[in-house]
């Protein structure tokens, strides 16, 4: 009988030693607010129109497509009227969802304000740059400065990645004036200098 309750300890305790370095391959590499303004392709603030979600890749993953309507460029070179197209991993298809943790969500009528830039995979698909960094949901109340909400907080109700200079949740005024400050620090190819 001793002997089983020490295998189940050690059972446990092998367990807990693996947790943290399975939440820390988890994790995104922390990085400046300035880094992700200056890497971004563009930053627009706009509506969400469409949401789409799909089986796509190899190996197939469920993926989900958002146009979003740029009313407002605040970096780069999207226009107002112009419609983007980002592309997100997660989604529901049918029966089945795919949550991806710290990646962004859209729902169709949302305003946002989203940092924009390519996947890596070569095919110039967008996607929200930053991950759950760089996308806040834009909320306006009457009589009260429209406040944008950083992804992760909104997912989390608390701030789950990195923190730097642009406060999770901030008036949408301010975080406009602070992007583009961190913007005028961007190299001529984007990287921060």
């Amino acid at each position: 009988m001793r002997t089983n309750r020490v295998v189940v300890f050690l059972a446990l305790v092998g367990l807990a030693a693996l947790v943290p370095a399975a939440a820390w391959a988890s994790m995104f590499e922390p990085v400046s607010d300035r880094t992700l303004v200056c890497e971004s392709t563009g930053i627009v603030q706009g509506e969400v129109i469409q949401v789409d979600s799909n089986w796509e890749g190899a190996p197939e993953a469920i993926w989900t497509r958002a146009v979003i309507r740029v009313d407002r460029s605040i970096r780069g070179p999207y226009q107002p009227g112009e419609y983007i197209e980002v592309k997100e991993i997660g989604g529901t298809v049918g029966d089945f969802t795919l949550v991806a943790h710290q990646f962004p969500t859209f729902e169709t009528g949302e305003e946002i304000i989203a940092m924009i830039g390519t996947w890596d995979d070569g095919t110039g698909d967008l996607r929200v740059h930053g991950y759950g960094r760089g996308m806040f949901s834009v909320t306006r109340q009457r009589g009260r400065p429209a406040l944008a909400t950083r992804y992760d907080v909104l997912e989390s109700r608390r701030p789950v990645m990195h923190v730097d200079r642009i406060p999770p949740v901030v008036g949408v005024e301010d975080l406009e004036r602070e992007m583009r400050g961190l913007s005028s620090h961007c190299g001529a190819r984007g990287g921060a200098r």
